[in-house]
Formats: structure tokens, sequence, C-alpha cells
């Protein structure tokens, strides 16, 4: 389909160019009142653009087929050769994340149940980790020869339910739990109840009547 359409596209636009070119021959020899109109007629005239859209349209196709058409026909032009063909060049390839001991070994890594001295991770998780833990450690182990880059082993994380996400400064990240934040907040609690909140106005009922504090 493609060089049918090929085909009609470069016969359409050498009828239009041919058009074009008797119009702008015309002008040399019209008078310079009718010119302008000449000029105009000659500016909608586009070879290229309405031949693609044209035999586009014959085919059912849409703008995309019609760049497709013009940038096709500019290669031959070029090369004299017809465009290399790529299809099958998307299909999926095989990666050894889709290999059953890989991916066991993968969901153990990312859950912690594998030890840092067997190259589990401490800490925030990221793809340097997991790219050091299977370059140095699962491959080797599964007598893989072969590497995994810090973008490929990002992918993985993502595969596995992950997302690879920046801190910023002034996000508050977990730890919300741990017993020093606990402490803190604790004595921030305690301060505002026995040194705040007796100092205070209160304010109760639907009409959030004032109550002044209790002073000495």
């Amino acid at each position: 389909m493609d060089l049918a359409a090929l085909e009609q596209y470069t016969a359409h636009a050498q009828g239009l160019q041919a058009k074009h070119d008797q119009l702008r021959e015309r002008l040399k020899t019209t008078a310079p009142s009718l010119r302008s109109k000449l000029r105009g007629k000659m500016s909608k005239i586009h070879p290229m653009t309405t031949a693609s859209n044209t035999v586009a349209d014959r085919f059912g196709k849409g703008p995309w087929f019609a760049r497709r058409l013009r940038g096709m026909a500019s290669y031959v032009l070029r090369t004299q050769e017809l465009p290399p063909s790529t299809q099958g060049k998307g299909a999926q390839r095989s990666s050894f994340f889709n290999c059953s001991e890989v991916r066991s070994a993968l969901e153990k890594w990312v859950k912690g149940l594998i030890p840092t001295d067997q190259g589990g991770f401490e800490g925030q998780m990221r793809p340097t980790k997991l790219r050091q833990y299977v370059n140095m450690v699962l491959f080797p182990s599964l007598e893989i020869e072969d590497t995994i880059s810090e973008s490929t082993a990002a992918r993985w994380l993502k595969k596995l339910g992950f997302r690879l996400l920046r801190v910023q400064k002034g996000i508050y990240v977990d730890g919300h739990e741990r017993d020093d934040v606990v402490e803190s907040r604790k004595q921030f609690l305690d301060y505002i109840y026995t040194k705040v909140l007796p100092f205070s106005y209160t304010y109760d009922g639907a009409d959030l009547t004032a109550t002044a504090p209790s002073l000495l």
C-alpha cells in the first residue's frame, strides 16, 4: 500500500508542480494590474502538501500518513532507493527479568529479605543498589555473563510496582514512627497542653462562645 500511495503521490505532486510552473511563466507576460491575482492563485498551490493529503484521504489515512509519504519521496530523491522496512523492529525482546529465578530473587530483594552481606540494601531503595546486587551477586550466582545498567534497574523496579521519585527539600519522607520522632512529638504536645493552652481562650457551643483563661 505504501508503494502504491507513493506512486500516486508522485504523479499528483508532479501535476500540481507543472500547474504552478505554468502560472509562474504566465506571470512574466501578465499585465501588472493582473499579477496580484495570479500570485494569489500561485500561493494556494502547495504541490507536496496538497498531493500527500489527497492521497492520504484516498487510502483512508490522516496527516501522519501524508507526512510519511513526503518523507519517503524525499528519501527516494536523495538515495534513489526505497526506505528500509522497520517492520518487526518494535517487537518485544526477551529479558532476564522474565526468568523465574531472576524474578524470584528480585522480589525477595525489594522486600528486604536478602541480608546485606549477600547483596541486600540498607536505607532507601535505589536503582543503583539494585544494579550492584544484580551485577555483583545475582547474575554471578546464576552463571549469567551479562550486566544491567542503572536505567534497566529503574525499569525493573517499575515492573515490580515501585515508582522513581526525587526527594525534594521541604518534603517529609516517612520516618514518622521512628523512636526519636515519637519522643519529639510527645515533648511538643506536652508543651502545648501545659504551657500554651492554659493561657489561651477556649471557644464552646454552636456560637463559639469565648471563655477567658483562669490566670493568677
